[in-house]
């Protein structure tokens, strides 16, 4: 049987538009596993823009009336970032 040019384009196109597929699957498996990557990094130890900032001093007053002030604290994360020597 003799094979005419237009199955031999017809073949072409679909050997390319697998290969097109393929790679897109290839390209969106290795997107996925460098999210992934980055992911655990993420969990085990977040860094936020301001993390170590903690609340302003600021008074308020008691159920008594007494004056009470707010002392000031060190954030966690800043301690872990800053061990003490």
């Amino acid at each position: 049987m003799k094979r005419t040019p237009a199955q031999y384009t017809a073949v072409a196109a679909f050997v390319a538009a697998a290969l097109a597929a393929g790679v897109a699957f290839g390209r969106a498996a290795l997107d996925g596993e460098s999210r992934r990557d980055g992911a655990l990094l993420a969990i085990l130890r977040p860094d936020y823009t301001g993390d170590s900032l903690g609340a302003p001093d600021f008074t308020l007053r008691d159920r008594e009336g007494r004056t009470v002030k707010r002392l000031p604290t060190v954030h966690r994360r800043a301690q872990r970032r800053h061990p003490r020597v």
